[in-house]
């Protein structure tokens, strides 16, 4: 009798302490979160289409929401972990692979010959965990290299237009 009580205690336990034990595996990223912005000599509607016409080249898909001030231009991008991003450590080992990059372009109307071009981006990560046999949406933190490669893109098409 009594070694059946100290089975269900030692499971009791286990089942208490087992997801503490695991959680404890996960160490966040220690990034800062990462904004681009940039203010532009040209009109609202200049950089408007500078915008759509970048995301158009470089086929990524968005969708778009204007105001009589404001576009916003949203999309999702899937990126690699290692070059574009900081998902923290599992198990005491960097997180690598393909995360889900979600972005926001902000164009705004500063006055008739300046624009405001500001992306924000959030990322996150699916992790299979084999102790607890289901998959974790993880946060990462951008590097700022694909915010910068999107800007770089936006302010080629500014230039050309210039």
């Amino acid at each position: 009798m009594n070694g059946k009580k100290h089975i269900k205690t030692v499971f009791f336990l286990f089942i208490v302490f087992l997801p503490l034990l695991i959680s404890t595996c996960y160490s966040p990223p220690r990034n800062q979160f990462v904004e681009k912005e940039v203010v532009v000599n040209i009109s609202f509607g200049v950089a408007r289409e500078a915008v759509v016409e970048a995301m158009t080249e470089k086929n990524i898909l968005f969708k778009a929401k204007e105001t009589p001030t404001t576009v916003t231009v949203s999309g999702n991008l899937l990126v690699d972990v290692a070059q574009y991003a900081d998902c923290g450590k599992y198990y005491g080992k960097r997180i690598t692979g393909y995360a889900d990059m979600d972005f926001v372009i902000l164009v705004q109307r500063i006055n008739r010959d300046k624009s405001g071009i500001q992306i924000i981006s959030t990322v996150t990560i699916t992790e299979s965990d084999i102790m607890l046999l289901k998959e974790r949406r993880l946060p990462c933190i951008s590097n700022g290299r694909m915010e910068e490669e999107l800007l770089d893109a936006v302010m080629q098409k500014v230039r050309e237009r210039e």
